[in-house]
């Protein structure tokens, strides 16, 4: 939270000038000054009195967020370790349920997934032979009509899958926008710093449940064709994506298209190809403002003045993120040592999936690389697309309402869209117009971006300026030593996403698919299990190769996995279970390609083969959150 220090010194700086004017201050400059002031006596009054109440809104708000007392004296910020802060932490994520707590606590309230909507049906097979590209997308649109005729029904979460409560985007974005600890810690905060309220486990649940998230889900039919150099194989199988979401964060509808990917992996007779046919997101449309939700709450339960409103709404939105910084970033990162060379965790397995297309598509229309889009994006958002910052700048490439509009009909004209400022989250629009910026202003000063050295070392002195112009503005004064500040781990992290980008979509070991992930047939009986990564059939003994760079989280034993290895990135945790032998230890440094182990048949399995998950992070437990590997190799 950046911004409280820069207000608290601004306070400091008035209150030690204010009182030395006053100490060296005289009766006869005083006379003059009034005299020769008096004219401008009432609006400088005015003047300051507005500048006092917006220092005195943010002051309110942050001394409440960032040093406030709770109910038994101890901070109410997390910073520190006290039993009361504990008690406050576990009361929010308990409250919250799935996303902090495991899925199948029975002891949890669970409004992180209390108010889910599902329609759609299907059962996971599969069939020898293969479908071409256009006889997937046949039967795509077929069960996709089939399940747009049915309307959604409401689903207890803690039946419904069976098993457990769990979130069931299949690209994880409901556990994106859902609650965090950040944002109902932060109104319980205000209700104990503006309304006077103790801080109790009810008033944590009373939060929690105002501000729960609401999702709609469609399950859509997935096709996976994996053929080799004897066989192919049709998978059949089903996934839940996300149709609209209504959260604290804003009202959310997700658009799809069908899309065929095809990976090679391996070489001559090894050689396997997968083609997957599935909808994959597009356009991704906020209804009505995005703040309605979060401005409705501040004035019916804080009786917050449209006045404030913004000054009211801005401080939640950064206790929101100063609480989750501090709890997921500096507890985590720093006790396990990721804040000292972030770069060594960043590769191209580091760009979610969903945004790789869109990437490629700006690439080609601007030529700017790919490798440094994706750099830029993790220095301004860390791929967060819901990203705002204080000065107000949104979305993937952080974009300041005023810049977005002056560029998105450039854009517009450019790929036929029709995007307005109401878009300026949408991903796409907001990485096209990035680009775009960013391809201006590399032609102001080369007359084409394709007279930047993008193949060699050039471009990093060369987009130097330009970065300044994009962070700073294209009418600031251009200093050095700011755009360093900015510049520097920009190219850090082009430096790494150039250099593995080679290596995306290869499976970590030579082999054959065998299960896909999600529900199957539980191959010891016992009905239907979950399957939480893929399983690729090899010899005993073949080697494993890292998919990304990481550090490794464990190095071991674990039951029914038998030995594995966990590689931890910025983005993601990487699982090779099952193996033989493991050639790493806890917390070595690996990169794309390293031999981690060797395949076996340890643990529960039916045959030798590789198991590979990856999941996402959030927190300490790399055994939750599963998505589909093949989503993420894809290239």
């Amino acid at each position: 939270m950046r911004q409280v220090i820069k207000i608290s010194r601004i306070g400091n700086i008035f209150k030690n000038r204010t009182k030395q004017f006053f100490k060296n201050g005289t009766k006869k400059l005083g006379k003059k000054l009034l005299v020769y002031f008096s004219p401008y006596l009432i609006p400088i009054g005015i003047v300051f009195l507005l500048a006092f109440v917006v220092y005195a809104g943010y002051m309110a708000i942050y001394i409440q967020l960032t040093g406030g007392q709770g109910s038994s004296g101890a901070t109410i910020t997390y910073l520190s370790n006290t039993p009361q802060d504990k008690q406050y932490r576990d009361w929010v994520e308990s409250a919250i349920g799935p996303k902090y707590k495991y899925a199948d606590d029975p002891n949890t309230d669970d409004f992180n997934v209390s108010d889910m909507w599902v329609k759609g049906d299907g059962t996971d097979s599969q069939s020898s032979g293969g479908l071409s590209p256009e006889e997937a997308k046949a039967k795509l649109k077929e069960a996709e009509e089939q399940s747009q005729s049915e309307g959604y029904s409401h689903i207890d979460p803690k039946t419904f899958l069976g098993h457990s409560k769990e979130f069931l985007d299949v690209y994880n974005r409901d556990e994106e926008i859902a609650l965090t600890f950040g944002q109902v810690y932060t109104f319980v905060v205000y209700e104990n710093g503006s309304l006077g309220r103790e801080i109790t486990q009810d008033l944590v649940k009373k939060v929690a449940k105002d501000i729960h998230p609401t999702f709609k889900y469609t399950k859509r039919l997935k096709i996976v064709v994996v053929s080799s150099k004897d066989s192919s194989t049709t998978y059949y199988y089903w996934q839940y994506k996300l149709d609209e979401a209504d959260t604290i964060l804003g009202h959310f509808k997700y658009h799809y298209s069908i899309v065929s990917n095809t990976t090679t992996s391996g070489s001559g007779d090894h050689a396997i190809t997968i083609t997957t046919t599935e909808w994959q997101p597009t356009d991704t449309e906020i209804v009505g403002d995005r703040w309605n939700r979060i401005n409705k709450y501040l004035k019916t339960e804080f009786k917050v003045t449209d006045n404030s409103l913004p000054i009211d709404r801005q401080g939640i939105l950064e206790g929101f993120q100063g609480f989750d910084e501090n709890q997921q970033r500096i507890e985590w990162l720093a006790r396990n040592g990721f804040d000292d060379e972030p770069f060594d965790f960043v590769s191209c397995m580091s760009i979610p999936p969903q945004y790789r297309e869109i990437i490629e598509e700006a690439s080609k229309k601007y030529h700017i690389p790919t490798w440094f889009i994706a750099a830029v994006i993790m220095r301004e958002s860390s791929f967060n697309w819901l990203s705002v910052s204080s000065a107000d700048a949104r979305g993937l490439m952080q974009i300041t309402p005023a810049t977005f509009a002056s560029h998105v009909g450039k854009v517009n004209n450019a790929f036929g869209t029709s995007y307005t400022l109401n878009d300026i989250y949408d991903p796409r629009a907001n990485i096209l117009v990035g680009t775009e910026i960013w391809a201006e202003y590399l032609s102001q000063q080369f007359g084409s971006v394709d007279n930047v050295d993008w193949k060699g070392d050039g471009w990093i002195q060369q987009t130097l300026e330009a970065g300044f112009k994009y962070n700073a503005g294209p009418y600031a004064k251009y200093n050095q030593s700011i755009a360093l500040d900015y510049m520097e781990p920009i190219w850090e992290y082009a430096k790494k996403f150039k250099a593995t980008s080679y290596a995306a979509g290869s499976l970590p070991v030579e082999g054959t698919i065998t299960s896909m992930f999600g529900w199957r047939s539980d191959p010891f009986g016992g009905g239907q299990e979950y399957h939480s990564g893929i399983d690729i059939a090899c010899n005993i003994g073949t080697p494993v190769h890292s998919v990304s760079d990481g550090k490794v989280l464990y190095a071991g034993s674990c039951s029914g996995y038998g030995n594995i290895v966990v590689v931890r990135d910025s983005m993601y945790n990487y699982l090779y279970a099952h193996l033989s032998e493991i050639n790493v230890k806890t917390g070595d440094m690996v990169k794309i390609g390293d031999i981690v182990g060797l395949s076996g048949n340890e643990g529960r399995s039916t045959g030798p083969h590789l198991h590979f998950g990856i999941s996402k992070i959030t927190g300490d437990n790399w055994n939750t959150s599963w998505i589909d590997p093949l989503s993420v190799l894809n290239k």
